[in-house]
């Protein structure tokens, strides 16, 4: 078996023998014990020194160690709270569950900066007792933290860095999968704390009310109000992933797919239930999606692959076979910090552990959606010669830049192994290992800790305006869990004066989540002349549409919008209105742009309310209706 060999080449015959190689392709005949224990030997683990210098990244970048064991282990998802303290969900059952009577291992660390000089230096357990912790996110002085199948809310109240407040507040998340659990809690724009099901599903009660209403969650992702708690489901799931752009777009992964969009959103869905919708994620990275590694195949992979080859289970460029195309996508992260060139704002960082390289990617506006591309050609971001560089997660840093959370495991999959193979490798090497690495400019020296936690109103407001999407969205959660109205005139200044479009949409939302957002505020919004802050104040205006008819007038003057997102999301939202005048839009809409698929099904959702005043509409223009397009969209809508 030779790492370097394509597995084309690994499956067409015999293999030489070699010292520590197998006599014979495992894809012809099966090796003796005794020559599979040869080959599986273990890989020991580097040192975290030994580990940077197998590191490659794109010219003017360098990986700088922040932390690593005994400080954290098997990190895979994290969040900085408002003074920059580091909470690292740590996965060390991985991929097991506990014996019975037995606690998990899983834990939550908090890592903090004593001295400002851009590393972690102390760590605490903050929360232990946790079966695959895998979401963290801030909220009023303590952390909400998936943990299926529960989701729990902890709170340090005595200040020595270990919760003090453990309170479960969703249980029912499920644990069938190791690699398809609950995962990434991330605060959106809209107040809400969003997460990815992932493949396990589940039925979720809140915690206080076992004999309460149950949620399915299967097939979805889902959101919660952090001040009720109240949970509902959302448009998703893959597997492991979940990231915002400045606007409110939402990304996914999933293994082979390094990159899907959330595109046609539930709730607007729910409203037309006649409507068949086949799909509401857009694969915007569709595969095999080529990678340019650096490490060698780990030897139970090569094995696998040549019998998956050999049987035709799989082609030799598929993933699953292929070792040069992505097979473990994770964590997809939309880079927002302002430490990198203006290039990389809004670019795409995925984790590839299973090939131990991050794999970068630009969004394309392609009509209401995106496309995306890579960005290195035939290279990688970062890509590493040790098969224990297991990149799962990154988080956007106070200081700018992006932090890459390394799981550091000898093996990473734990599932498709064949059973002969499995007996050979240790699944759980590498539960004392674990490493968090700051992707940055070469020579960059992080900033002492900010203390947001601290800030006076006045101060948060203006950190909505910085370039680092981590201070903006940290000054917005803050704003909102305080509740201090008497910004409001500020934040409206933002939204009239500000040179930054993503500042001008939180202020917005702030607004919205202090319930002061006044229609004069909203309608700066609506004439704005970015396209995203368009976008979200027509999702601001529907509670509106009926009761204010300036706002409504409005909305029904965009007729001449031609930014396909903002008129994907106004015929979202003019189905929220049942003024005439939102049929006659609908219709306008349908006509100059019913051949794109996304916005024809935005159209038939809103449809509930004027299906026959639609419906005439578009079948009296002769000309339409004979078109395909018209064709197609009236037959669809007189089936909803």
């Amino acid at each position: 078996l030779k790492a370097n060999a394509s597995p084309a080449e690994r499956s067409a015959g015999i293999f030489k023998t070699a010292a520590g190689g197998l006599k014979r392709d495992a894809s012809e005949a099966f090796p003796s014990e005794d020559e599979l224990r040869d080959f599986l030997k273990p890989v020991p683990a580097k040192s975290p020194q030994e580990a940077l210098a197998t590191m490659e990244t794109v010219p003017g970048f360098e990986m700088q160690l922040v932390a690593a064991e005994p400080l954290v282990y098997d990190p895979i998802a994290a969040a900085f709270d408002a003074d920059g303290n580091l909470y690292v969900c740590e996965m060390r059952d991985y991929p097991y569950k506990p014996a019975e009577g037995s606690d998990p291992i899983g834990s939550v660390r908090l890592l903090r900066d004593t001295d400002g000089d851009g590393t972690l230096e102390t760590s605490t357990v903050f929360a232990d007792r946790l079966l695959w912790a895998a979401g963290v996110v801030p909220w009023k002085g303590g952390v909400y933290v998936a943990a299926p199948p529960d989701i729990w809310y902890f709170r340090d109240e005595d200040g020595d860095g270990v919760a003090d407040l453990r309170r479960k507040v969703f249980s029912g998340f499920g644990t069938g999968n190791q690699q398809g659990m609950l995962n990434n809690l991330v605060f959106g724009l809209d107040h809400q704390i969003y997460g990815a099901t992932a493949p396990n599903g589940g039925q979720i009660r809140k915690a206080d009310s076992p004999e309460g209403p149950v949620i399915d969650v299967a097939g979805r992702d889902f959101r919660f109000n952090p001040v009720d708690e109240s949970l509902e489901t959302v448009t998703g799931t893959v597997q492991f992933g979940n990231t915002f752009d400045d606007f409110g777009n939402r990304f996914t992964c999933s293994e082979s797919q390094p990159l899907l969009q959330i595109v046609l959103p539930q709730h607007y869905l729910a409203r037309n239930p006649y409507l068949p919708v086949p799909y509401a994620l857009k694969n915007i990275a569709p595969g095999p999606v080529p990678i340019y590694r650096t490490s060698p195949v780990e030897r139970w992979r090569q094995i696998r692959s040549a019998r998956r080859i050999a049987t035709a289970e799989r082609s030799a460029e598929a993933p699953g076979a292929s070792h040069h195309v992505v097979d473990a996508a994770a964590g997809a992260t939309i880079y927002r910090g302002g430490a990198y060139p203006a290039e990389y704002y809004g670019t795409v960082f995925v984790g590839d552990g299973q090939n131990n390289l991050v794999h970068h990617r630009r969004l394309i506006p392609a009509g209401p959606v995106f496309n995306s591309q890579r960005v290195e050609e035939k290279s990688e971001f970062v890509r590493s010669t040790d098969i224990w560089f297991r990149p799962v997660n990154f988080v956007n840093a106070p200081d700018g830049t992006l932090y890459c959370l390394d799981m550091s495991r000898e093996v990473l999959e734990s599932i498709h192994v064949p059973l002969d193979v499995a007996q050979y490798l240790d699944f759980t090497s590498g539960r004392e290992t674990g490493r968090i690495y700051r992707i940055a400019p070469r020579g960059f020296r992080s900033p002492p800790p900010p203390r947001l936690g601290h800030a006076t109103a006045a101060e948060l407001v203006a950190a909505l305006e910085s370039p680092n999407g981590w201070s903006r969205d940290t000054a917005h959660r803050l704003i909102f869990e305080r509740q201090d109205r008497s910004i409001a005139p500020a934040l409206e200044t933002l939204v009239r004066t500000s040179k930054r479009p993503a500042t001008r949409v939180a202020a917005l939302w702030s607004l919205r989540g202090l319930g002061v957002l006044r229609p004069a505020i909203l309608a700066v919004g609506l004439r704005d002349g970015e396209a995203g802050v368009r976008e979200n104040a027509l999702k601001l205006v529907e509670p509106l549409l009926d009761s204010n008819e300036p706002l409504r007038r409005l909305v029904l003057a965009m007729g001449a919008e031609t930014n396909a997102k903002v008129v994907f999301q106004l015929a979202f939202t003019l189905g929220e209105s049942r003024d005439p005048g939102a049929a006659a839009l609908l219709a306008q809409i349908a006509k100059q742009h019913g051949e794109d698929p996304w916005i024809r099904t935005a159209v038939l959702s809103s449809a509930g309310h004027s299906t026959e005043p639609l419906l005439r509409a578009l079948a009296s223009d002769t000309n339409f209706a004979a078109s395909g397009t018209g064709a197609t969209l009236l037959e669809q809508l007189a089936l909803v």
